[in-house]
């Protein structure tokens, strides 16, 4: 006697005597053709890259971003295109064989479930949404693999392991087990830092929505207007997230350039001043220097130290600590330069002098960065 499950299961057990392999997949015969391109295309690009001279076992970060690597500066900024390429690229060949190795043990079981559409709609959709995670989680981080698309599809498979009648209850109960213990186990390495945690947890969190609501069209397989209705609505879904985010993920990095217009426009008022009013009655020149050298130097440390206040990159704190150091020195020049004509005495040419070597050295330095 069977079980009620078990007659209305959509997916049976499988047949005795026949089990799938890892090299299943590239059978073109097989059910697993999107899984076999989706690697072949991995494999290809890490090919290509090892052409070019880039290291097999350790990518520098701007390898990567030539790649095309997900970083929130560049991402946000207008290259969109970072979400998707971001997923086929891999730090390195140890990090390919471990995704690809995943990838095949999911694909086996997963696309001929789901049909070639709908698993290729879901592995792309769950990658772009693990960047898009990654993107706000970490504001400059340079991430790249196929890790959030593989957590997606398991998360998609682990959903529909939960829900009832669509995979045979003899085989669902120990794939939750184990798709449940790898699940955790991942989640739990990326919270030591040593992966992208929020891009697999967001890949995660979105193969297991999309897990739902794939399952109506699954349980009728017949229905073709459900079928197009449950990847539209997911398609669409994501879509309005991504903009969401592109609009109000913080692009500290775009706020620091914009203000560094600021300082190059009160920098080029105080260096006019100089020039324009060298030869001037000493009363406009004390007038033009206090307006135009001195507030423009306030304003621009003060504008500076609040800047240091914004999470950037190390780089560019270190550039803005040392635009202090050479603002705080144009003020002290113009300081000197109105004293000495309050006193109309040459007792401050040395220190001027001084100061002008310090920001000459400081200007050279800046230049290198």
């Amino acid at each position: 006697m069977t079980t009620p499950e078990t007659d209305q299961s959509v997916v049976p057990p499988p047949p005795p005597r026949k089990r799938n392999t890892l090299f299943a997949v590239f059978d073109p015969k097989g059910k697993h053709l999107i899984t076999a391109i989706i690697i072949g295309l991995n494999i290809l690009v890490f090919v290509a890259m090892a052409i070019s001279g880039i290291s097999l076992v350790e990518p520098t970060s701007e390898n990567l971003l030539k790649w095309g690597a997900n970083f929130r500066p560049y991402t946000i900024q207008g290259d969109w295109w970072r979400l998707l390429t971001s997923c086929f690229l891999h730090i390195g060949i140890f990090h390919l064989l471990i995704n690809m190795y995943a990838l095949i043990q999911i694909g086996i079981l997963l696309e001929p479930l789901l049909g070639r559409t709908r698993y290729l709609v879901a592995y792309l959709l769950t990658g772009i949404l693990s960047s898009v995670a990654s993107m706000a989680w970490n504001a400059y981080t340079v991430s790249a693999g196929a890790s959030g698309a593989i957590f997606g599809v398991y998360g998609l498979f682990l959903a529909l392991l939960t829900m009832p009648h669509l995979i045979h209850h003899s085989v669902r109960k120990p794939l939750l087990k184990n798709m449940g213990f790898f699940v955790v186990l991942n989640l739990g390495i990326g919270v030591t830092g040593i992966v992208d945690a929020a891009g697999h947890a967001g890949g995660l969190v979105s193969g297991l929505l999309m897990g739902y609501a794939y399952y109506p069209s699954l349980r009728k397989p017949w229905d073709r207007r459900l079928r197009y209705l449950t990847m539209i609505l997911p398609v669409a879904a994501a879509i309005a997230l991504t903009v969401f985010a592109f609009r109000k993920i913080p692009d500290n990095v775009a706020v620091y350039y914009q203000q560094m217009k600021v300082f190059a426009s009160l920098d080029s008022a105080a260096t006019d001043a100089l020039a324009q009013f060298k030869d001037s009655p000493k009363g406009k020149q004390r007038e033009a220097f206090k307006e135009k050298g001195v507030q423009s130097w306030e304003k621009n440390i003060q504008m500076l130290t609040d800047l240091e206040d914004l999470p950037l990159p190390k780089a560019i704190r270190e550039r803005n600590k040392k635009l202090i150091l050479y603002s705080q020195l144009k003020l002290t020049y113009f300081q000197l330069a109105v004293k000495a004509i309050d006193e109309d005495s040459p007792a401050y040419n040395d220190k001027i002098d001084e100061t002008g070597r310090q920001l000459g050295q400081l200007m050279k330095e800046l230049q290198q960065r």
